[in-house]
Order: structure tokens, then sequence, then C-alpha cells
């Protein structure tokens, strides 16, 4: 949550192997009051989003604005800046192990005392050299090391093995329930009150 006129700022240092070395993307969102009807320009809190590459001393050697523009977007309530630095894409060499990016986000123009938003970064920043400053933060407070973050694939992979968790648990239950249907009408009156519908799921 920001109150007009201020700044956000999160470092990070690109570290790491993992397959998205050379990619950074932050994407901005909050939800803006209500604008007036048949406006043009209906953002009433601008937040504005950038990313700045830094160089060897802490100078400030790139800045990249979102949604393709050369300056801060005051129109939209939704902002991204993503920079690949593949080879042959639009950042071919920006994006490098090392390298060191704040992402900042700015309460340029509010109408209200203060605005929350939410910003989600990824990328190959991971190790002890990031930290992660969430004193402002709604979920968690005080200053969080990156070491314990995953990036986007690792996130990616671990839910799906999640998933396959989930899924085979509920394999393993659907089956305890007709094992005990079974047990239920082998033993017991498949035609009580309590087994009556297993009669109907066990051919006997």
């Amino acid at each position: 949550e920001l109150d007009g006129g201020v700044s956000q700022n999160y470092n990070v240092t690109i570290q790491g192997s993992c397959s998205s070395l050379n990619i950074l993307s932050a994407t901005l969102v909050w939800t803006d009051p209500p604008g007036a009807n048949g406006c043009t320009s209906c953002v009433l809190n601008d937040l504005d989003l950038k990313i700045e590459k830094y160089g060897a001393n802490g100078e400030i050697v790139n800045t990249f604005y979102p949604n393709g523009l050369s300056r801060p977007d005051d129109r939209n309530n939704a902002e991204r800046v993503r920079l690949d630095g593949r080879i042959g894409e639009a950042h071919e060499g920006l994006v490098k192990k090392n390298d060191t990016f704040g992402i900042i986000v700015k309460a340029n123009n509010l109408v209200t005392n203060s605005q929350k938003y939410a910003l989600v970064i990824t990328g190959c920043f991971g190790g002890k050299g990031n930290i992660l400053d969430t004193t402002d933060s709604v979920f968690a407070t005080g200053a969080t090391s990156m070491s314990g973050l995953l990036d986007a694939e690792d996130w990616i992979n671990q839910l799906e093995d999640a998933l396959y968790a989930i899924a085979a648990a509920g394999v393993l239950f659907i089956l305890l329930v007709l094992t005990c249907c079974y047990a239920c009408c082998k033993w017991g009156d498949c035609n009580s009150v309590h087994y009556g519908h297993c009669a109907q799921w066990i051919p006997f």
C-alpha cells in the first residue's frame, strides 16, 4: 500500500541456473476507484511501474516502462514490464547473470489517501543476495530472504506434483469407500437403511 507521491523499490540480482535466467517480468495491478460515466482518461489513482537496470556502481543504465511504452502509463490499472534478454529477442543481452534491477512502484497521483496494489515479479533471482522487503505486505511482515522463493518453473513443477498427489489421494479414497461398501454388503445387510446404496455400486 502506498501513500501519494511515495515509491517502493524491489531490488533483485539475476542468479542461479534456472531456464528463465535471461527473462525478468513484473506485473502490477490495483483496484481503482470508479470513474465517471463517459470518461476518456478513467484512472483516478495512478500507480506507475518501471524497471531500472543498475551498473556496477549502482548507477541507472536503462529504464524500462510498461505496456510497450517509452514513458509511465497513466491510463491503465494493469501494467507489465517484460524483459526478454535471450538471443534474438527484444532485450537481447540486457538480462544476464549477476545483473541487478530495481522494480519500482510509485503512487504518482491519487484521489484517495493511499492505494493498495498487487505486484508479481518472476525471473531467476533466488539466492541470499536478494532480500524482499514485505514490511507493507498484507501477507507477511519483515524482510524475507528470496533464497526461500522459487522461480516460476520450479513453482509450476511443485504445483504439478501436488496435483498428482491430490489425484492419487482421491483414487485411494474411492477405493476405500468401495472396499467398505463391499465389506458391509458381504457380511451385513445390503438392503438395510445404512447399506442399501452399496448394492447399486457393487455387483454380487
